[in-house]
């Protein structure tokens, strides 16, 4: 017997502001925590745990990381865009940034999102203001959804659980 089985899709775009959204997706701006030197951002991965009104976690955790190129934050942010799935009214957003350093190695930097609101198909949330932790949690404000992505970047990648 074959069961389904959600599958969530996120893609990182140059340029995807420029683009506009669907009717099935939600933007996401990730928004470079204070700590975080937008021009040494070479990777960003994206932790989303997607849950009902009574938080109740709603299907698998999805995640994707992406390469983020030279441009990515010419408007502030990188563009993420998600399809939430049927049900979800709010998710934790798990933002780890990794940071090129040159000769001197690599770094990463955390921000954590927990039970933010998701908005309806066509509507943003935004994911700022949030101080980065060296590689554990900190919890901070925000707001979030789950589901298909696409956004700044000029690389894609999928995910799917």
């Amino acid at each position: 017997m074959l069961t389904a089985r959600p599958v969530a899709v996120l893609l990182l775009l140059a340029g995807a502001g420029s683009c506009g959204t669907t009717t099935k997706h939600v933007e996401l701006r990730l928004y470079p925590c204070m700590e975080v030197e937008p021009a040494l951002v070479s990777q960003v991965a994206l932790v989303i745990d997607p849950e009902d009104a009574a938080g109740a976690m709603l299907g698998p955790r999805i995640e994707a990381s992406f390469p983020v190129p030279d441009g990515v934050f010419d408007d502030g942010y990188a563009t993420v865009f998600y399809e939430p799935a049927d049900g979800v009214a709010q998710a934790d957003f798990r933002v780890t940034w990794s940071l090129d350093l040159g000769m001197q190695g690599s770094l990463e930097r955390v921000e954590v999102y927990e039970d933010q609101p998701v908005p309806k198909p066509g509507g943003v949330v935004s994911l700022q203001d949030a101080q980065c932790d060296t590689g554990g949690t900190t919890a901070a404000t925000g707001s979030g959804t789950g589901g298909t992505a696409s956004g700044t970047g000029g690389s894609s990648g999928t995910m799917s659980t």
